[in-house]
This record gives structure tokens, sequence and C-alpha cells, in this order.
């Protein structure tokens, strides 16, 4: 008796074991397409062939660039700064691929601070310019920076620096980082020192103190 119950349970296992084995691929891609649904969804219209082996796609086609320069793809709504960009892409061409892109980040660090500069320079006053210079020699105490705008800077302008203090005086050089104060001290930054370079070099005829 014992042996036929065991007898009938192993044919029960074969037959559960063979209907397994039937359903298992199916079971197995529903649960692949449940869980990746999403990418699934966007390559349907590509399925070539779906069965237990895997499933084959179409090849996607690339978009077709006709040998253009990605470049030339994107344009400004300046034609001068399209004409200007192709021909800095001509004068990349006669340099080593490797090389083009340090050159092209050294322009753009370039071009960005000469315009800063630039922008500084249409709003400075000239005491502030004349203040650079006198720190570019060395830091001075804050107390020493006061007395230098109310015996040097006021009496350029009574009227104008009649309503001005040396806190809203001295507040754009500190907002452009052209000077930095620490611990009581008043000094020129890195900045400050190439501003008054860029004057020098390129603001012919305006003078500076020092």
């Amino acid at each position: 008796m014992t042996n036929m119950q065991g007898a009938a349970w192993l044919e029960w296992f074969k037959a559960i074991f063979d209907l397994l084995k039937g359903i298992s691929w199916p079971l197995a891609l529903f649960l692949v397409i449940w869980i990746f649904r999403e990418p699934i969804r966007a390559r349907i219209p590509f399925v070539i062939q779906l069965g237990p082996t895997g499933a084959v796609f179409q090849p996607g086609q690339q978009p077709d660039q006709g040998g253009a320069n990605p470049l030339q793809t994107v344009s400004h709504p300046l034609p001068t700064v399209n004409d200007l960009a192709t021909s800095i892409q001509e004068e990349l061409l006669a340099f080593v691929p490797e090389q083009r892109e340090q050159r092209l980040v050294r322009a753009l660090a370039e071009a960005r601070v000469m315009a800063d500069f630039e922008f500084i320079f249409a709003n400075i006053f000239q005491s502030q310019i004349d203040a650079l210079s006198e720190l570019a020699s060395g830091p001075k105490a804050v107390a020493e920076a006061k007395e230098y705008f109310e015996e040097t800077v006021r009496p350029m302008n009574k009227e104008l620096y009649s309503r001005w203090d040396f806190e809203q005086w001295s507040a754009y050089l500190l907002s452009q980082k052209l000077v930095e104060v620490e611990n009581g001290t008043v000094q020129i930054t890195q900045k400050g020192i190439d501003f008054l370079d860029f004057v020098r070099r390129y603001k012919v005829g305006f003078h500076l103190s020092n």
C-alpha cells in the first residue's frame, strides 16, 4: 500500500513538473515584461520575433548627419556670432584634436573675464581704481582705508561724497571681489590685480595713480 502511494506521488510530481516546463518560459516572459514594461513599451513597434529563445528587434536607424559638423546645427540669433563661430571652427582645424578642447576652454575663460572686466570698468569710479592701485602696493588696515577715503576720496567730489560714506563707496569693490577684508585688513585680490593689468593694457590713456 505504501509503495502504491509513493508511485502515485511520483506520477503527480512528474505531471506537475512537465506542466511547469511547459509554462516556465511564458511565465518568465510575463515577469520580465511586467518589470521592464516601460522600456519594452517603447520598443514594441520594432519587435520582429518573440519566442522561448528571446526577442528579436529591428535595428534602429541613425539620423542622417550628412557629414555636417554637429556644431553647425547650433545657431545664434545674431548672425555675427554665427559667422565668428564658423571662423573659429576653421581655425581649430589647424590644431590636432587633442589640443582643440583645451584651446576652446581657455578662449572661453578669457572671453568671460574680459567681458566681466569691461562691465566693471564701465561702472567703477576713478577714486576706486586709485584705491586699488594703493592696495596693490600692500594691504591696509580698515581704519587706514577709511582715513584714505576721508582725506583723499571725499575732497574729489564733496557733493557726491557728502551723501556717501566709506561703506557705500567700498561696496562696489567688495561686491565685484576686487578687494577683500579679513581680520581688520583690506587687501586687493588676484582679480583686482588682474583688473588693474587689464586697465593698463586695454584702456590706453586712462591714468592710473601708480
